[in-house]
């Protein structure tokens, strides 16, 4: 599962590819739903991530990023100001050589940098909410189908409650749990 920092440098790759492809009138609706569906949540995510600091974003995008970040987590905007015109090459290199068995999970990294002084608590804690986001609806898309199987015309009487607990149900007994 990527995260919405991944989603941008998706979409921009992906977009990059219509260009020098013989797609290239795919280009046009493409750029039109980037534009509809990227958020400045992800500029500021995909700023933060070590993998990418914002190298693909634009000009517009970065005021997009500073702009979310002063109204979503006005504590941490100095921190992220700073964080983004300072030298990151450090945070970069640490990345790229942090390694275990498996790739860890970014917020393990970014947390260990904090913890190491690399990284202001501040832009800690944003990044934690912003790499817990994932560019896809489909978890939640089939939350509701699971609910529409649930409550059909012979239960609609149940309340909310009890709604959830017959999907929680639904969903181990179909997982196997």
């Amino acid at each position: 599962m990527c995260t919405i920092a991944e989603g941008v440098e998706n979409w921009k790759n992906l977009m990059n590819e219509f260009r020098s492809s013989e797609y290239r009138n795919w280009l046009e609706k493409a750029e039109t739903r980037y534009n509809q569906s990227v958020h400045p949540s992800w500029f500021a995510a995909n700023a933060l991530h070590p993998k990418f600091l914002g190298n693909n974003l634009t000009a517009s995008e970065w005021t997009k990023a500073i702009s979310f970040v002063e109204v979503e987590f006005p504590d941490a905007k100095s921190d992220f100001v700073n964080f983004i015109g300072g030298d990151n090459v450090c945070l970069k290199t640490a990345f790229e050589n942090f390694s275990l068995s498996n790739q860890p999970k970014i917020k393990n990294f970014m947390r260990a940098q904090s913890i190491c002084g690399n990284l202001p608590y501040s832009l800690l804690k944003m990044s934690d909410v912003l790499f817990a986001l994932v560019p896809s609806s489909s978890g939640l898309e089939r939350l509701f189908s699971t609910m529409g199987f649930i409550c059909d015309s012979k239960r609609n009487r149940l309340n909310p409650e009890k709604h959830q607990k017959l999907a929680f149900c639904y969903k181990m007994l179909k997982e196997n749990i």
